[in-house]
């Protein structure tokens, strides 16, 4: 196989269906767009390895998946492939996966990090239109500041679809004290009777020991489904 020095060559030289292994940690300093038309799996060579933020850079996502990009996650183990919400910026919005398109995680472990006065935020924001499939895997760890107003580990959009069927979300802390607090685990957010519901299906997994004054495991606004 061909090395690149970066994860962004490496998804820019990817056929339409490709997989690429991760033969070290990667640091980010700008985020990784996923784009329309490609379906990247990503892999670890059976050593732990570990996606994360540069400590000089200000950035959210770390990877961004367009409408018509899928990308799955797919680890030898939990902890062989970890993505690492920044937990030092304190600015940031915290978000590591922005999804327009569809989400894959099998297995491997998203820590959310710190969402900082982070309105409508999450750790993996499924924006309209999205799919999530999780059947293996952690997103966990999200501490969500009392500015974080309908924030949550991860949040469901209008007509996106989150699909979990093994994993766990689990020890993410929503501590927005108002009464709309949003979820600690899941928000499915729609309030427009006009758009699309967002959906959730749970047929496996976990939704384990997240906090929130509303909503600890689910938080579900007007027009969603569960």
């Amino acid at each position: 196989g061909v090395i690149y020095e970066s994860l962004q060559e490496a998804v820019d030289a990817a056929g339409s269906n490709s997989t690429i292994e991760l033969l070290d940690d990667v640091v980010l300093t700008k985020t990784v767009n996923i784009p329309s038309g490609k379906n990247i799996t990503i892999k670890d060579n059976g050593s732990a390895r570990r996606i994360n933020v540069d400590s000089s850079a200000d950035l959210s996502p770390l990877i961004n998946i367009a409408s018509g990009g899928e990308l799955t996650i797919e680890g030898t183990s939990d902890d062989n492939i970890i993505l690492e919400g920044d937990t030092v910026n304190k600015s940031r919005t915290g978000t590591v996966i922005k999804n327009s398109g569809i989400l894959n995680l099998k297995s491997g472990t998203i820590n959310g990090g710190n969402l900082v006065k982070a309105e409508f935020a999450a750790a993996v924001y499924n924006d309209n239109n999205s799919v999530f499939n999780m059947s293996g895997g952690y997103v966990q760890n999200t501490k969500m500041d009392k500015g974080s107003w309908y924030s949550s580990a991860v949040r469901v959009s209008s007509g996106a679809k989150f699909n979990l069927s093994g994993g766990e979300i689990r020890n993410n802390e929503n501590l927005y004290a108002d009464s709309l607090s949003g979820g600690g685990g899941v928000i499915l957010f729609v309030w427009d009777k006009n758009d699309a519901d967002a959906e959730m299906n749970m047929t496996g997994g976990k939704i384990d020991g997240n906090t929130a004054l509303n909503g600890g495991g689910v938080y579900m606004t007007a027009f969603t489904k569960f």
